[in-house]
């Protein structure tokens, strides 16, 4: 009897430890700060309207699909999209928001608005894949970005990528503008860069806004730390993660550059990662973001030991996965492929095709040689 009482006893007790080690964890989901997954209208100078409502400086605003946004004279706000990108509004701007849909894990990214008057500066930070987008529209145009920068003046009639590249789509017309490149929205052709720099571009726009993405990066960085816990970054490479998960804990890190060499080594490690689990369709996107890693290193003002360490990385990481390269850099001469074929020329495509790919190797077994 004693033995069963006592048993019983013992029972009850561990059904009381389990039940209290619940207790707490239920607590601590309950405690846990729900991710905000809203985008937000900050107003930095004077003030701006919501549809019907007047915000004040400084004041935060909810943003919903269908919104319209206009900026009054001297006024200046910001939209911070979820996903941590943001545009840029100042006076005398109309914009309207046309979706707003995250995923909480940003698995799925899909933002896009439209100018109706005037200008818009954006940093998009994110990587963005097949599924995701981020498009702004404007005079029947609709462009497309993959981690860019990028100026939309209407009242100056041009498009300006300041980072990376922008493809721009009118009708069944697609023109992909890249980085330090201009492009005219009425006229739907590019701006010669020196025509540009000269009669066309708001220089005082231009120069504020790369002052500010500066500070807005910087701002990012210290954020990291609640993002992603960067002292455990191999078990977190480690752990049997999926592509989705993995990917989550990316896009945390896509906007660090080569200039900060001990983040971007944790960048690079994670997209090694993500390359070696990736489907087929996306590693060519991934392969793609490494050449742009790889040409903002190489256009740093100063190369030191840690960033040549940095490049020697990054082109081990492009080189290591040479058959999705040639795809990239073939992709570029599809269009001139298809001409050469009704001319019944196909063997000249093929020339050309084979002396690109030879000269990229070229150029990466250089890089690659200069670092060892």
């Amino acid at each position: 009897m004693k033995k069963f009482l006592k048993e019983k006893l013992k029972n009850k007790f561990i059904f009381i430890i389990i039940l209290a080690i619940l207790s707490i964890l239920w607590i601590q989901y309950l405690l846990k700060p729900e991710i905000d997954t809203n985008t937000y209208l900050v107003l930095i100078k004077w003030e701006v309207s919501i549809d019907t409502n007047i915000l004040k400086k400084e004041d935060r605003k909810k943003l919903e699909i269908w919104n319209i946004i206009i900026t009054k004279k001297d006024s200046a706000c910001i939209i911070e999209w979820w996903d941590w990108s943001l545009t840029r509004l100042w006076e005398n701007s109309k914009v309207e928001i046309q979706e707003l849909n995250i995923k909480k894990d940003l698995s799925k990214i899909n933002l896009q608005f439209k100018l109706i008057n005037w200008k818009t500066w954006s940093n998009v930070v994110s990587y963005l894949w097949e599924e995701s987008y981020f498009k702004q529209n404007f005079e029947d145009i609709e462009a497309a970005v993959r981690w860019t920068v990028f100026d939309v003046n209407l009242n100056n009639d041009y498009v300006y990528v300041a980072n990376h590249e922008v493809a721009v789509k009118k009708d069944n017309k697609t023109k992909i503008i890249s980085e330090n490149n201009a492009f005219s929205i009425s006229q739907f052709s590019f701006i010669k860069i020196e025509e540009f720099i000269k009669n066309v571009v708001d220089k005082e726009w231009l120069e504020e806004n790369a002052k500010l993405d500066n500070k807005f990066l910087n701002n990012l960085k210290k954020d990291l730390s609640e993002k992603i816990d960067l002292e455990n970054i191999d078990e977190i490479l480690n752990k049997n993660k999926t592509y989705k998960e993995l990917l989550s804990e990316y896009q945390k890190l896509n906007f660090i550059s080569a200039s900060d060499s001990e983040l971007f080594e944790i960048k690079n490690r994670l997209k090694n990662k993500l390359i070696e689990i990736a489907p087929d369709k996306e590693k060519q996107n991934l392969i793609k973001y490494s050449i742009y890693d790889l040409k903002d290193a190489l256009n740093l003002d100063t190369i030191d030991s840690k960033t040549k360490e940095t490049i020697k990385n990054i082109t081990k990481l492009v080189w290591n996965n040479s058959w999705d390269l040639e795809k990239i850099l073939w992709k570029k001469y599809s269009e001139f492929e298809n001409i050469l074929d009704k001319l019944d020329i196909k063997n000249t495509a093929n020339k050309i095709k084979d002396k690109t790919i030879k000269g990229a190797n070229s150029f990466f077994d250089k890089i690659i040689n200069i670092f060892k």
